[in-house]
């Protein structure tokens, strides 16, 4: 690598410290040092050592030295990505431990989600939301089927939500087929009202106080995680976020995901950030199909429509007038099943 660089002695000798750093690291764990090795949740683990062992100045200059090798060889197709450069994204607080799953696991999570016996199958949109959504823990959990709008496939937390978020009043949140799919269904099995609560637990109830953290307790326990390394409902936001920054999505994109708006009226907010919203549903789908391995067939619009005018939400507003009016004109006959359904807040 040393040939292609125009480094100055100092600076090669730097880099050549901070490899080792992490070769030392992967040695104590019994890993070979190959650039395989350097995956999020071992990167993640050695940030956490440094903290630990009080190193505080150096910690950002090694993982930026990191970042460049792996990028020269990720350039090169020697590996296919840099998880370097991914723990450069805001996830959240950066002394939070919960682990950033790797897509291998993540892929496990959704799976396990998918592999539920009938009597648990409750609690699989409540694992793929944790999955998808980016959302906090207070917002999944309060979460009502009214903030769910399925004309455009999207959760939205704005000034009318119980879920608001304590920062940012609006919160658009773009929702792959498969997953709208099943949160249809979910509500159609259960015969959830507007003001329901849209997610279950492990215990077929609505999610009350610590029951997403039950939750990722069964799934740190799936994933063979130590107790030291058990991965927690805030842990699949960074995941989300970190993933996304490695699949080449820009920053605000996903700040946008996570919350980062302001308050301001919802159908200005939808127009107004656009692309972000295509950008992440685009990302979000590809990624839907992934985790499920290609093995399932994502719904049509025509049977997603469908489904969209027999949900089961009889005499309980959903949409205000205002959206009715604009589906109108891009959407006449949802709007039309919508309207015959009752579920306008005229």
């Amino acid at each position: 690598m040393r040939e292609y660089k125009c480094w100055s002695e100092s600076t090669f000798i730097c880099y050549q410290k901070d490899v080792m750093h992490f070769e030392e690291f992967l040695y104590k764990l019994d890993l070979n040092c190959i650039l395989q090795n350097g995956k999020l949740h071992l990167i993640q683990k050695w940030i956490k050592q440094q903290r630990e062992d009080g190193v505080a100045y150096s910690i950002k200059r090694r993982i930026a030295s990191l970042s460049s090798i792996f990028s020269f060889y990720r350039d090169l197709g020697v590996i296919q990505q840099n998880c370097f450069r991914a723990v450069e994204v805001p996830p959240g607080h950066q002394d939070h431990h919960s682990p950033i799953l790797d897509m291998e696991q993540l892929k496990e999570v959704y799976q396990y989600a998918n592999q539920l016996e009938e009597s648990e199958s409750h609690f699989g949109p409540t694992i793929k939301l944790l999955v998808l959504s980016g959302l906090r823990n207070d917002a999944l959990t309060n979460l009502k089927v009214q903030d769910l709008h399925i004309e455009k496939s999207l959760l939205c937390l704005n000034e009318n939500s119980v879920t608001i978020n304590t920062k940012h009043k609006v919160q658009l949140i773009p929702l792959p087929p498969i997953l709208m799919s099943e949160l249809i269904d979910h509500i159609n099995k259960h015969k959830l009202q507007a003001e329901d609560k849209l997610l279950f637990g492990l215990a077929g109830l609505p999610l009350g106080d610590k029951a997403l953290n039950r939750i990722t307790d069964r799934l740190s326990s799936v994933l063979q995680l130590s107790r030291f390394d058990k991965v927690t409902p805030h842990g699949f936001r960074a995941t989300i976020s970190t993933l996304l920054s490695e699949r080449g999505i820009d920053l605000n994109s996903i700040r946008f995901l996570l919350g980062h708006s302001e308050k301001d009226n919802l159908h200005f907010y939808i127009r107004r950030y656009g692309r972000h919203i295509q950008v992440l549903r685009r990302e979000l789908t590809r990624l839907e199909e992934e985790l499920a391995q290609k093995n399932a067939r994502l719904p049509d619009s025509a049977n997603l429509q469908n489904k969209m005018g027999e949900v089961y939400l009889s005499q309980s507003p959903i949409i205000q007038k205002e959206t009715l009016i604009q589906l109108l004109q891009t959407h006449p006959d949802v709007a039309a099943m919508i309207l015959q359904k009752g579920l306008v807040q005229l």
